[in-house]
């Protein structure tokens, strides 16, 4: 018979596992470091562990910080979704658009219900993403869509004075070059070129108007 691992060996190893998901972890992750899932019941109703949904569980005296939802959708996924569209504007920090939910895109045969004890469900949008072309990690371990796959997502649902302010921080912090937008406004669909257009007009010609 194996020997028992101390309770306090299992807290470590999984409050490592959590720290770096922003307190969550799966059922999979607690068994892999020890845990026996006929305790799992036990941990939530000593309020040491929070059950989310099924299967992914956050430890109860986790801070909650922005953006840690999309650490929970990461795992809910299975590392399937990709932060996008304005979530991902907000994670690289661009212009002054914000997101009132998490936005995702999931490959087109994803099929997998949200959980409805969730306060704020995700937009869903589905495409099948290019790796390093169209999505990276984050450096918080999530997918996020690229700079230039961002904006072509987002241009046709905002404005042109959004748009450019968006566009003008993505230049000035590297992130975008004009041959690079050029590029891949020449593969956009025709309303998201004719919007980046717009939002470049703009730009250059300093009419940003938004505060």
């Amino acid at each position: 018979m194996p020997a028992r691992i101390p309770a306090a060996v299992l807290r470590r190893d999984l409050g490592a596992i959590a720290a770096s998901q922003a307190g969550y972890f799966t059922a999979s992750q607690a068994l892999g470091v020890g845990y026996e899932d006929a305790n799992f019941g036990h941990h939530v109703r000593m309020g040491a562990w929070n059950r989310v949904t099924r299967g992914i569980y956050r430890l109860a005296d986790w801070p909650d910080q922005p953006g840690d939802d999309l650490l929970f959708w990461h795992l809910w996924s299975a590392g399937r979704a990709a932060v996008s569209h304005l979530s991902a504007i907000e994670h690289w920090g661009l212009g002054q658009l914000e997101a009132d939910r998490a936005y995702l895109t999931v490959p087109r045969t994803f099929r997998r219900a949200v959980p409805a004890q969730v306060r704020s469900a995700p937009v869903l949008h589905r495409r099948d993403l290019e790796w390093q072309r169209d999505a990276t990690l984050s450096d918080r371990g999530f997918k996020v869509t690229t700079v230039p796959r961002t904006i072509i997502d987002i241009a046709p649902l905002v404005d042109a004075d959004h748009l450019a302010l968006v566009l003008q921080d993505a230049f000035r912090r590297g992130y975008l070059s004009s041959e690079l937008l050029d590029h891949w406004v020449r593969e956009a669909p025709s309303d998201a070129a004719a919007m980046i257009t717009r939002a470049r007009a703009e730009l250059h010609e300093g009419d940003v108007t938004v505060h």
